[in-house]
């Protein structure tokens, strides 16, 4: 199947490193559109489409896909401005990148005969034009028209990624599921690094351990899965190392100590899964409430 001709309207950090492995992948990138316009100059010189500018509409004619890369607040007025100006047409496909936000918030353009849809790396991006090998084989959320995911579906495997049909009616426990595993996986981590940097002697070694920490987990989660990686005083019934830990948070971090016990009942929910029936298990319970 030929690739589709692409425009990208929003060249941030997604759209962005999106355009550039596209363009890397053999698509031809026509156009690229943004209303910021140190932005647009970085990403067209990286990309080099036909046309750029910042006006949307321009980037459109005589391509068969869409992509909106750009903020969720703004896809409904990028998609209707599209539509008031009829710059999508029957034949082509218009998608946005949100994991949070319907396929159906474009349903301007498809009365005037587009198909759409949403596609949503599940990835993290930190900056604008990232090397796509950092992303390959990460896993995209689609919805929308069978006809623009059976477009969406290969474009997706040609990055060397995986997509997967969410349920729009579950769209937003989706992105919530992502949201949690991000960037509060960040927040975790910074929350961690307070703890660390009272206990270590060396400065700016806090952060670079519990790097290398959550990395031994992430490889673990790879190759056994959630409910075999668990490890540490919970999943081995330590009450008096648990009970030392909320000490320690009382005094020293109070502001911890509620999430710490949160996340604890979870650790020791998933413990008893793997071992029920022992007898520590109603102690740590109660530690935890």
């Amino acid at each position: 199947m030929e690739k589709p001709a692409v425009s990208l309207i929003g060249t941030g950090k997604l759209g962005s490193t999106l355009a550039l492995a596209l363009a890397e992948s053999g698509y031809r990138i026509i156009g690229l559109s943004d209303n910021d316009p140190a932005r647009l100059k970085e990403a067209v010189q990286a990309v080099r489409p036909a046309v750029w500018g910042s006006d949307p509409v321009a980037v459109t004619k005589g391509v068969e896909l869409v992509l909106l890369a750009v903020p969720d607040d703004s896809i409904k007025a990028v998609s209707d401005q599209l539509a008031s100006r009829q710059a999508i047409s029957k034949g082509q496909i218009i998608c946005h990148c949100s994991g949070f936000l319907p396929a159906s918030i474009l349903v301007a353009n498809k009365m005037l005969g587009a198909s759409m849809a949403s596609m949503h790396p599940l990835a993290s991006f930190s900056r604008p034009l990232s090397p796509w090998i950092r992303y390959k084989g990460i896993y995209f959320g689609i919805e929308g028209d069978a006809v623009a995911l059976a477009r969406i579906g290969p474009l997706i495997e040609s990055l060397d990624c995986f997509p997967v049909e969410i349920k729009t009616s579950r769209k937003n426990l989706y992105h919530l599921s992502s949201v949690v595993a991000s960037n509060y996986l960040t927040a975790l981590l910074y929350s961690a690094r307070q703890m660390m940097q009272s206990a270590v002697s060396e400065p700016g070694k806090a952060e670079a351990m519990l790097k290398a920490l959550a990395g031994t987990v992430l490889e673990n989660l790879g190759e056994a899965g959630l409910e075999n990686s668990l490890s540490g005083p919970i999943e081995r019934a330590d009450f008096q190392t648990v009970s030392g830990h909320l000490e320690a948070l009382n005094k020293d971090f109070p502001q911890g100590t509620e999430l710490y016990k949160v996340l604890g009942r979870l650790v020791l929910r998933l413990a008893q899964q793997r071992q029920p029936g022992r007898d520590q298990w109603n102690d740590l319970a109660k530690l935890l409430d």
